[in-house]
């Protein structure tokens, strides 16, 4: 079953006051007690993309309530939301530290000035940009420039090949970032996040 005809069913079910829902890929996503206070809030973000979608469960201990938030894919699409994207680069120790930066609406349409370093996002492997965590990439690319801004946000650099060299290469960064909440994320680093 698709996962998003599965949160389609979940959220039905929810609406209607079930206590259970469609069967989910490996067993059935239960609904316990909606009658309890705190129950929270079922929120679907983006099933535009429903490969890779992260279901994320918030402490609904806390007063505001849980929230069950499909966040779409987890690999990247920020540029289909996020505006006044750049890329900027301050040197540290000698180096420069590259960073994406824009300004991204949460899941209630407040926008933030949001900036990730792309050192925590991508390596450098034998001159081919690629998406790791804490890749430290800037160790070994430097000259990176946006060739565009918007649709794939494609970034070039010149990358040392081993002991051969360098060469040119370049990465779509929309591939792999997303925005969520307001901010900024690669795999599992996020990035800073200010009201704009």
């Amino acid at each position: 079953m698709k996962f998003t005809s599965t949160v389609a069913s979940l959220i039905l079910a929810f609406a209607a006051g079930s206590t259970s829902a469609a069967p989910f890929p490996g067993g059935n996503v239960e609904v316990m007690d909606l009658s309890k206070p705190q129950g929270g809030n079922i929120e679907v973000l983006d099933v535009a993309q429903p490969k890779g979608g992260n279901v994320e469960v918030m402490d609904v201990s806390k007063p505001q309530g849980g929230n069950i938030e499909v966040l779409g894919a987890f690999d990247g699409g920020f540029a289909k939301v996020c505006r006044d994207i750049m890329l900027t680069n301050r040197i540290v120790n000698g180096k420069p530290v590259y960073s994406v930066r824009a300004i991204c609406p949460d899941w209630m349409d407040q926008n933030f000035k949001t900036e990730l370093q792309l050192n925590r996002c991508l390596m450098n492997d034998f001159g081919h940009l690629k998406w790791a965590n804490l890749g430290h990439f800037d160790d070994s690319c430097y000259d990176c420039k946006l060739l565009s801004a918007t649709d794939d946000v494609k970034m070039a650099c010149t990358c040392a090949v081993g002991a051969k060299g360098t060469i040119g290469t370049t990465i779509a960064l929309n591939e792999g970032i997303r925005n969520q909440g307001g901010a900024m994320w690669c795999g599992t680093q996020i990035g800073t996040r200010v009201p704009a």
